[in-house]
């Protein structure tokens, strides 16, 4: 699943699958070079990287229990004029200041099963937009909402489409 810029990825799980050419010795892979490979230190963001072999019927999205995000959104702050909103590249800076209660019971509203049409983006391939939000709390830390959304599974860019409408309705005028 891909992210958005300043949203973090804790946890995923990814499935590849290596064929190996039994007949030419120069195709074969060795699975345990690209294993340690993968695993090993690195400075381009990924990091504790896990390899594991499984069976080949088990694919990530099967056996994923759901997706949890979490937004910080820094209320009382210049977004200033980068335009890029972004504080050290993990809170979106909003001014003025955040209506954290407002925000948190509009999404104690959308927790649990609905219809997510109207936050869902074009190009969706999501077979029904009807999904659950186990989790959908707004708590405040200092200046910032820290957002978290618990969900089975979401439609094309649900996740930020709540998050703006949070921010919409958080807006202290």
């Amino acid at each position: 699943a891909r992210t958005d810029r300043g949203v973090h990825a804790d946890r995923n799980l990814a499935t590849c699958y290596f064929l190996a050419d039994k007949g030419d010795p120069a195709l074969d892979l060795d699975v345990a070079a690209v294993a340690a490979r993968a695993a090993a230190d690195r400075d381009d963001g990924l990091r504790d990287v896990v390899v594991v072999g499984v069976d080949p019927r088990v694919h990530a999205r099967g056996i994923s229990r759901g997706k949890h995000y979490r937004y910080v959104l820094r209320g009382g702050v210049d977004p200033g004029a980068d335009g890029a909103g972004l504080d050290d590249g993990h809170r979106w800076r909003l001014a003025p200041a955040l209506d954290v209660a407002a925000m948190a019971a509009v999404a104690q509203a959308l927790k649990g099963t609905h219809d997510f049409s109207s936050f869902r983006a074009g190009g969706c391939s999501a077979a029904s937009p009807v999904k659950t939000l186990y989790r959908f709390d707004v708590t405040a830390d200092g200046a910032d909402g820290v957002v978290d959304i618990v969900g089975d599974a979401f439609v094309r860019k649900m996740v930020r489409n709540l998050i703006g409408l949070l921010a919409e309705v958080g807006f202290v005028r």
